[in-house]
């Protein structure tokens, strides 16, 4: 899906019932980035059922591309098929940096990087969120945000 306008996220959840937010999907001039295509790229390529949820926080406009859709336009122009695979070459490096972040950096460094690069983005979302998509609880994030002095 090609998100026109909204906030979306997506996330997968335990044994126990608790939320991992995985991604904030936005198409946004406020932040300095955006992830304009909601998908499970595991689920596009595998097509095997999703192990995620995707849940919208604001209202969307979204444009869908079935998994059919995209292979007939593959077959109409090799260029289709040259821009899904430069789409899926973005999408993992952006995964790919997104969890070397999470490896090699502290909450709060990865907090600081969030805010940089989604500013007024970070202000719309729940902090139970931004603690779930830093792998912290909300009360860490707290003190992660006094210790930034907010």
């Amino acid at each position: 899906m090609y998100l026109n306008f909204g906030l979306i996220r997506s996330f997968i959840t335990n044994n126990e019932g608790k939320e991992f937010t995985r991604q904030f999907y936005f198409n946004s001039n406020e932040a300095n980035i955006g992830n304009l295509f909601v998908t499970d790229l595991r689920k596009l390529l595998t097509q095997k059922p999703s192990s995620q949820v995707f849940e919208v926080l604001e209202d969307c406009e979204l444009e869908v591309f079935s998994h059919d859709d995209i292979t007939s336009l593959y077959h109409q122009n090799h260029m289709w098929e040259k821009l899904g695979r430069i789409f899926i070459q973005l999408a993992y490096i952006q995964m790919d940096e997104y969890y070397c972040t999470l490896l090699t950096h502290t909450p709060k460094e990865h907090y600081i990087k969030l805010k940089k690069y989604m500013p007024n983005l970070c202000k719309r979302l729940p902090q139970y969120h931004i603690a779930s998509f830093l792998g912290v609880s909300p009360v860490t994030l707290s003190r992660i945000k006094q210790t930034c002095n907010e």
